[in-house]
């Protein structure tokens, strides 16, 4: 599957574990550098949104993001045979599976961990 072909649960949130541990056992001041809990993304984010503007370049959206600009289709070989190559739909396929995400995550599992990641944030004065 694309998701585990690009890794995607070493940065994100997912089903209560990143970086391949509970979080739990994530040391606190590392749970600020954790990406958003992929739970989240059907609530805040659009499918087209994600697979048109987000996924091709994510930089040019937010400057300074730390998600990787992936080249989809072929040029990656774990992922070259998924949906025959065709970059959009290797998009599609990504997306279609995170927004499944929202509602295979236990409710606790999808919310603990944001309240985690935003006690461990650095605070920003405004």
């Amino acid at each position: 599957m694309i998701f585990e072909a690009l890794q995607c649960a070493k940065c994100h949130i997912v089903n209560g574990m990143a970086k391949g541990k509970p979080l739990a056992e994530i040391p606190a001041e590392e749970l600020g550098d954790l990406a958003p809990p992929l739970s989240l993304a059907g609530k805040r984010l659009q499918r087209d949104f994600l697979i048109h503007k987000w996924l091709p370049d994510p930089g040019a959206l937010v400057p300074g993001t730390r998600m990787p600009v992936f080249e989809y289709g072929t040029a990656i070989p774990s992922i070259a045979n998924i949906a025959g190559g065709d970059s959009l739909k290797q998009r599609e396929a990504l997306v279609d599976y995170v927004l499944s995400l929202e509602t295979a995550e236990a409710p606790v599992a999808s919310v603990a961990p944001v309240e985690a990641v935003n006690s461990a944030a650095p605070k920003t004065s405004e």
